[in-house]
């Protein structure tokens, strides 16, 4: 039988009795145990914020950087892109300086030349208030609050106020504040975009607006020097110099160098006035009614009118005038388009009508002119001349001309001159839109005999009107003379 083998254990040995001089391993390995945690636990504390203060950092600096591009779009005209830029930046850090200026100055300006109304601009103002905007820059935001909403008297009255509070201006206020005395048809507006220019080195906005200013006052050459720095295709450029053209030959050759799609892309000072250059008086697609939505000022509604006007249609300068005469009904450059279209029209009654309400001496002047002629009183019409002469404004340009139609001088010339001969002045007159100058020509031309020159005239008028009917009906023999 085999025998079994033996299993080795270890000897157990006797516990030692405790003594003050016997370590505690148990306990001290413990407290070690302690300390190495917290230790570890700070350090990941700390390796934690770190690592949050880097990424806020990192947040924080392109943050800045997106607020930096975005000045500079707005310094290139670019609207959309700066805001977009501006919104980015304030999402990364909301309560950040630089993000928040852009922000506010990149709305501002979205308001004023792209989209916005009375519910933007109201959000508009509560927010920079909210951001703590203060000084010029408050007072920026406040001017574009109230440009946006289209009032013109609370326009005016925050001018004064800042004007009485000293604000200091900075090239994003003298912009609002241009704005604003364009919405009040003053022609200080020119003087604020230089100043705005002057700020904002290279800007485009401030230089379009300058250019829009003088061409809303007739200054078409200055109105093009103020666009010559600007790329050539340009699409601002193009539109002022289009418009500064036609204004200058009253003629619609050549056709504008543009179409409606590169109208959307321009600012929404120019929308409108480069909508009339496009409109035709046989395209009923082509209306200008809707472009009055972007008319910031009653004076653009009345240039894009006198664009139209010259292009033969009268139905989109008709659209012009009624929103021109809804922004500002007292202004008299809006009475004296108003009086320059029904005479087109061919409306003296009408025409008669708006001199009247205006009290304006120059609209005045020339109705009381047109009317004498049409009562055959040519005393009448050197009165009219005298009187608006005495007033310091222009005397209707044909009284001489209508006096000697009416035998009251020498006729005027009606005969065709020769291709490329100068113009008789009646003549110049019809070609140039000078209100009345198509009746005084019939009317000279049908004393002479010279039905063609009428049936010319006649086919010219494609509205219906009192004056009208009746030289319709003498080249038919049906009615006696009107002399």
């Amino acid at each position: 039988m085999a025998s079994a083998q033996r299993v080795w254990w270890p000897p157990v040995s006797e516990p030692a009795e405790d003594s003050d001089d016997t370590p505690r391993p148990r306990r001290r390995s413990r407290r070690a145990l302690v300390a190495g945690g917290v230790a570890v636990g700070l350090a990941l504390v700390s390796g934690g914020a770190l690592a949050h203060r880097s990424r806020s950092a990192a947040r924080r600096a392109q943050a800045s950087a997106l607020a930096s591009q975005a000045y500079e779009r707005l310094r290139e005209g670019r609207i959309g892109s700066a805001l977009k830029l501006a919104t980015d930046a304030r999402k990364l850090d909301p309560g950040g300086r630089d993000p928040a200026y852009a922000w506010m100055h990149a709305t501002g300006l979205a308001l004023l030349e792209d989209a916005g109304g009375a519910k933007e601009a109201v959000g508009f103002m509560n927010e920079a208030r909210r951001l703590g905007a203060a000084g010029t820059d408050l007072a920026f935001c406040l001017v574009v609050g109230a440009v946006a909403v289209r009032n013109d008297k609370l326009a005016r009255r925050t001018l004064a106020q800042h004007e009485g509070q000293g604000i200091v201006e900075d090239a994003f206020y003298a912009f609002a504040r241009g704005a604003a005395l364009d919405l009040c048809c003053d022609g200080a507006a020119a003087e604020a975009y230089e100043s705005s220019l002057s700020l904002w080195a290279d800007a485009v906005l401030p230089r379009l607006r300058l250019a829009r200013a003088h061409l809303l006052r007739g200054k078409t050459t200055d109105a093009k020097e103020a666009v010559a720095p600007l790329p050539r295709d340009a699409i601002g450029r193009l539109v002022i110099e289009a418009a500064a053209a036609r204004l200058e030959t009253r003629r619609v050759a050549p056709a504008p160098p543009f179409g409606s799609a590169a109208i959307a892309e321009a600012p929404r000072a120019l929308r409108p006035i480069g909508l009339a250059l496009l409109v035709q008086a046989d395209d009923p697609n082509a209306a200008l009614d809707a472009a009055m939505d972007d008319v910031d000022s009653p004076l653009v509604a009345v240039l894009s009118g006198k664009l139209a006007m010259i292009g033969g249609d009268l139905v989109s300068a008709e659209a012009a005038a009624r929103a021109a005469q809804r922004m500002r009904p007292e202004s008299p450059d809006v009475a004296a388009f108003g009086v320059q279209l029904a005479l087109a029209r061919g409306d003296l009654d009408r025409a008669r009508a708006i001199a009247e309400e205006s009290g304006d001496a120059a609209t005045t002047a020339i109705v009381a002119a047109i009317d004498a002629y049409e009562r055959k009183a040519p005393e009448k019409i050197r009165e009219a001349v005298e009187a608006a002469m005495d007033a310091g404004v222009s005397p209707w340009r044909l009284a001489n001309e209508a006096r000697g139609t009416l035998g009251d001088g020498p006729p005027p010339v009606v005969a065709v001159v020769p291709k490329g001969a100068p113009l008789p002045p009646l003549w110049a007159a019809l070609e140039e839109g000078e209100p009345w100058a198509d009746v005084v020509l019939f009317d000279a031309a049908f004393a002479a005999g010279d039905t063609r020159t009428c049936q010319a005239v006649v086919d010219r008028w494609k509205e219906p009107s009192k004056p009208r009917d009746a030289r319709r009906a003498l080249l038919t023999g049906k009615p006696p003379s009107i002399r």
